[in-house]
């Protein structure tokens, strides 16, 4: 290689390494810059291993939840403030109060005592009179005999109270078998029979028109109208024959 060449080429040579000394880019002595991590390393490293401890976090204190019945924190309830009287009712807000959840039987009186202990029952006197004044009366006239019967508690009884009521029935019995004097009725009475066994002073229902008064006693299908309270003399006014009779409401 000419000498020219190969001193142009040295002179480029110790240039170049001239300029690497000042700008210390290709100093092969220079410690090599340390690699910036990644991000992700720097995530991985700052939260905690799923087996291990959780992370403590900075913790705030809950506020207070609103009680649901008064409206007001929970923690002015339990401490008894002058919230709780919302709850029981003394506020000015229409609340419930106390004595409320009581029955009128735990109210008492003034006098001391629950108002059940002063009400007065009726006496037996009282129920025997008051069922006697409710208990339908009939009067029988024959000839110049006068009974009294006690009508039954039935829709026929009923009906045929409510039928001499309004006036006096005057009817015309005949005498069956030696022991009943039947008659027909104005109209028919609601009729509810049953196998019956009579005896003296019985009045029945028989076929819904026709009204029969024992003197004796037959077994049949009836329905009950009443009873003759007193039997003395009863027989002798009915006789042996037919008899015409009036019933009235007593």
């Amino acid at each position: 290689m000419p000498k020219k060449l190969l001193l142009t080429l040295c002179c480029i040579t110790i240039f170049c390494a001239a300029c690497a000394d000042r700008t210390g880019k290709h100093d092969p002595t220079a410690e090599p810059p340390a690699a910036a991590e990644p991000e992700t390393m720097q995530t991985i490293q700052t939260e905690a291993p799923q087996t291990g401890a959780a992370p403590q976090t900075p913790t705030t204190e809950p506020t207070a939840e609103p009680d649901v019945q008064t409206g007001v924190p929970s923690s002015d309830a339990e401490t008894g403030g002058s919230n709780s009287d919302t709850q029981t009712g003394d506020s000015n807000t229409g609340g419930e109060r106390p004595e409320d959840h009581y029955s009128d039987a735990d109210k008492t009186q003034p006098g001391g005592g629950s108002s059940s202990d002063i009400e007065q029952t009726p006496t037996d006197e009282e129920n025997a009179g008051q069922a006697e004044q409710e208990q339908m009366k009939m009067t029988i006239r024959i000839g110049s005999a006068t009974f009294t019967a006690t009508l039954e508690d039935n829709e026929a009884a009923r009906e045929l109270y409510g039928m001499l009521q309004s006036q006096p029935l005057t009817l015309r019995l005949r005498d069956y078998g030696g022991f009943e004097k039947v008659g027909d009725l104005p109209s028919a009475l609601p009729a509810s029979d049953s196998r019956t066994t009579t005896r003296e002073g019985d009045i029945v229902l028989y076929q819904s028109d026709q009204i029969v008064i024992f003197y004796g006693s037959n077994t049949w299908a009836y329905t009950r109208l009443g009873r003759v309270d007193d039997l003395t003399g009863y027989r002798q006014a009915l006789g042996s024959g037919d008899v015409t009779l009036t019933l009235s409401a007593d």
